[in-house]
């Protein structure tokens, strides 16, 4: 992680006419909820010492490393958002790629929210689902040719996507959906039946630290299994966020596919 963040501490600011302005923030935030978790996953730990010499109780330690990981869901959402619409408006990545267009530049951002909400009535903000890939990609591809890049993540990683959205529910809600989702959502990642029940009191936080097991995650490049220190979820769905954040806005040395 510190090697990511060096070299993102090194790289230009872009210009605010590429969606690496997007991308960057991104990043940023990434590394802030790393940052926060790294200390955090050691103070979940029970034990005598976790009582008395951790900042943290460690059902204390176990909200924060959720809070975390909601965080980090939250910039991946308006990462999309902010890139989707900046293509809308005629934007493109530091790469210099930008798909595309079917329907023709909007003048920005705020007209491309205009024209996103006409078929809602002119209420877009009620519509707009950028936790839902399948939607994503549905409205991407009546303003992008084949949807791209919104159409480029692989199966796996828009698989992982929803599993993050029901992770961050679940740090959000604890209602018997929220609750249900994931139970089946932690079972499936970690090759159980679906249905099995969850140990009494299990977090999110206690999942997040939980090692993955082989073939989970796609391959990462951005921030490399290498560099992990535990190999978790948490970082490996960090991982996905980098991964697929070049894959809509493609860097200078990483074009489009």
């Amino acid at each position: 992680m510190e090697q990511l963040y060096s070299v993102m501490s090194q790289e230009p600011k872009p210009s605010s006419l590429t969606t690496d302005v997007a991308r960057n923030r991104l990043w940023a935030a990434l590394i802030t909820s790393l940052r926060i978790y790294h200390p955090a996953r050691e103070w979940m730990r029970y034990s005598y010492e976790s009582f008395e010499e951790n900042p943290y109780q460690p059902r204390v330690a176990q909200k924060v490393v959720g809070l975390a990981f909601l965080s980090a869901v939250a910039a991946w959402e308006q990462f999309v958002e902010h890139v989707f619409f900046g293509y809308m408006a005629g934007a493109a990545s530091g790469s210099g790629y930008s798909p595309v267009l079917l329907l023709g530049p909007c003048k920005n951002r705020s007209h491309a929210l205009c024209v996103l909400g006409a078929a809602s009535g002119g209420e877009p903000t009620r519509t707009l689902r950028w936790n839902d890939w399948a939607w994503v990609t549905h409205v991407a591809r009546v303003f992008f040719r084949s949807g791209e890049p919104f159409s480029l993540l692989d199966a796996v990683s828009v698989a992982r996507l929803r599993d993050a959205q029901v992770v961050r529910n679940r740090v959000a809600h604890d209602s018997t959906k929220a609750r249900h989702q994931f139970k089946r959502c932690v079972n499936a990642l970690e090759g159980e039946a679906v249905d099995k029940a969850l140990p009494r009191g299990f977090s999110p936080g206690e999942f997040l630290a939980n090692e993955v097991p082989p073939g989970c995650f796609s391959s990462f490049t951005v921030y490399p299994a290498a560099q992990h220190m535990w190999g978790d979820f948490f970082e490996c769905f960090a991982s996905m966020f980098f991964e697929a954040s070049v894959v809509l806005s493609p860097t200078a040395d990483r074009p489009a596919t």
